[in-house]
């Protein structure tokens, strides 16, 4: 097991979902919010750090990401430093937190991991880079990216919306017009698993394909939906 902060960057892009998201039926919209500005003071931030320290497990280094104030109030997301694993899996921690005059409050702190590994898709070695929760083990991260990439790729499949309220069309729409890296780039992708579902958001074209389990950990491409992310600047 090895210390990085190599990966910081992974964290930091993936904790602007954290910030920002919002999801409503049929299509799930991110809106990213107006800054007039996107540092903190460095009392500021070492309160931040202070505040947020408590939430992660001792020893870890603590960084700031994405902060955004306006007047006197405050956003900004904190990620430890990274810690490989020997079969490696990157893993550190990270939350949110906001402030309106002086005292800085912050979300419960998420435990995150990140892998890149090569899966077989459309029946050749991909590369794929994956962001995924503590819940979900390596072998259901791969199958599931797996299962969803090539349902994605398939000419011939066809994907229901998730909610009612999205044209039944609109899966061939999106991909016709959104392609995903060619082969030389990797694929990057965020996995969730819930009670009964594995969610896989495709992240280079914005959409999350979700595929349910009929029993235990394995996922059924066949009964699978999708939402599509929408961008608001």
């Amino acid at each position: 097991m090895t210390r990085s902060l190599a990966g910081l960057a992974i964290g930091a892009t993936f904790a602007v979902a954290v910030l920002v998201g919002v999801a409503v039926p049929g299509i799930v919209r991110a809106q990213l919010p107006s800054c007039e500005f996107r540092t903190l003071q460095p009392n500021d931030e070492r309160r931040l750090v202070a505040s947020a320290r408590s939430a992660f497990p001792p020893g870890l280094e603590a960084f700031v990401t994405h902060p955004c104030r306006n007047g006197s109030s405050a956003i900004a997301g904190v990620v430890t430093e990274h810690i490989k694993e020997s079969n490696g899996v990157l893993h550190w921690w990270e939350l949110s937190c906001r402030r309106d005059n002086e005292d800085w409050k912050c979300d419960p702190a998420e435990f995150k991991q990140f892998v890149n590994t090569t899966l077989l898709i459309r029946g050749r070695p991909r590369r794929v880079a994956i962001s995924f929760g503590k819940v979900a083990t390596l072998s259901q991260v791969r199958q599931s990216s797996s299962d969803a990439i090539n349902l994605y790729l398939d000419p011939a499949s066809h994907v229901r919306p998730c909610s009612s309220g999205v044209n039944e069309s609109r899966w061939a729409i999106i991909r016709a017009r959104d392609k995903l890296p060619g082969p030389k780039k990797p694929i990057y992708v965020e996995l969730s698993v819930d009670a009964d579902v594995n969610s896989v958001m495709l992240s280079d074209i914005d959409v999350e394909i979700r595929l349910p389990r009929n029993s235990g950990a394995v996922s059924n491409p066949a009964t699978a939906c999708f939402y599509e992310l929408v961008v608001i600047t």
